[in-house]
């Protein structure tokens, strides 16, 4: 039985790091502050207080890995919506309509870990499971463990589909599936340890 360990540090929202609030323009990127993340990689959102949802915004930069990522994200509706990707750097971030109302782009209240892999299940063996479990070094931490079934063979975001979550817990908690990761929702410092019987996850 061997153990993988990571440090996870959540970090407090900020909704305008990445761009500060200004009106979309079809084509034209937004104009950006803060781009590179790579200290501690981290979602994206969107927000606005109008209904911006008629406008998609392409979100082009890198993942934590250093590959490119782009997706596209519908504008929020008087709300804040959250990218899939995590980024570790944000190139440009480019509406496709044009609107008066005001929108910024920022960063939530969470860090994630990368997926880190289970294993493969083979044929129609059950899919392979391992036991995780959280400390606590700083804060309160709020979160879960998400646990994916999907068939992935690069560990990107957002293929990944979300198909099961976990308490975070100092006991060992199961985790079934072909990947887990860690998710923080709060500014805190969690050590979490992903273990699976026979051998490494990862």
């Amino acid at each position: 039985m061997r153990s993988k360990v990571y440090t996870l540090v959540g970090i407090a929202a900020d909704t305008n790091d990445i761009a500060a609030a200004q009106a979309p323009t079809s084509g034209t990127p937004l104009t950006l502050g803060t781009t590179d993340l790579s200290a501690s990689p981290r979602f994206i959102t969107l927000t606005s207080a109008a209904n911006l949802s008629a406008i998609s915004f392409t979100i082009v930069g890198t993942n934590r890995w250093g590959d490119s990522l782009t997706e596209v994200l519908v504008g929020p509706n008087a709300n804040t919506v959250q990218s899939l990707g995590v980024y570790k750097t944000v190139v440009s971030i480019t509406p496709n309509g044009t609107s008066g109302s005001t929108i910024s782009a920022g960063l939530p209240a969470c860090a994630s870990s990368p997926w880190i892999v289970i294993g493969q299940n083979m044929g129609f063996d059950s899919p392979p499971t391992a036991f995780c479990s959280a400390l606590t070094i700083a804060g309160t931490p709020t979160g879960n463990f998400q646990v994916t079934y999907s068939m992935f063979s690069s560990l990107t975001e957002p293929e990944i589909t979300i198909d099961d979550t976990l308490t975070i817990a100092d006991t060992p908690v199961e985790a079934g599936g072909r990947g887990v990761r860690l998710v923080l929702t709060a500014a805190a410092t969690v050590k979490f340890t992903v273990t699976r019987n026979g051998a490494r996850a990862g």
